[in-house]
């Protein structure tokens, strides 16, 4: 079992009397990677308005200080907010569905959900070299209706297998 995903037992709002969770998983702290630079140019922002501060008039150095410090406060606020909506969106596999719980905000939640049985193949892909190098790729779920693409998917050939093995276990699906 890879280390990206979980396996222990939990309950989802939603879940079915007789459904069992298989395993869930997150996409990739990569996604966070926008919000650590707004975070590195928020503190780095702040010191400049500190530095100017100070040079301008040396005794204000508390105003300074409280420049800095509002630039690192703001930009780690962003992070934490963003990192609390990376960790409580995640994809939970059952052994009836697949369901995609997406925060969106505070307050915006989108959930999708695809029946094992309407699964017509998984497949993925690692799109570049930056891909290679962080092991994360994309998952592709197709199904009659659409497909279900999971971006930033954290070693995506370790998920694509153990999706098809469930499919395989739990349906006549026969991958491409």
């Amino acid at each position: 079992m890879p280390a990206e995903c979980y396996t222990l037992t939990m309950q989802f709002e939603g879940q079915h009397d007789d459904e069992e969770v298989l395993f869930y998983f997150r996409q990739h702290p990569v996604v966070l990677r926008r919000s650590l630079i707004v975070w590195l140019s928020a503190t780095l922002a702040g010191m400049l308005a500190a530095w100017s501060v100070i040079t301008v008039d040396p005794a204000r150095l508390k105003l300074g200080l409280l420049a800095a410090a509002a630039g690192f406060i703001v930009g780690l606020l962003w992070l934490l907010y963003k990192a609390a909506i990376w960790y409580f969106s995640m994809y939970i596999v059952t052994d009836q569905r697949i369901i995609q719980d997406q925060k969106q905000g505070l307050f915006k939640r989108q959930v999708i959900e695809i029946d094992l049985e309407k699964i017509q193949s998984v497949n993925y892909e690692i799109p570049g070299m930056q891909a290679a190098l962080f092991k994360f790729g994309t998952i592709i779920v197709q199904t009659f209706v659409g497909d279900l693409v999971v971006d930033f998917v954290h070693r995506p050939a370790n998920i694509h297998n153990q999706l098809t093995t469930i499919l395989r276990s739990y349906s006549d699906f026969e991958p491409n």
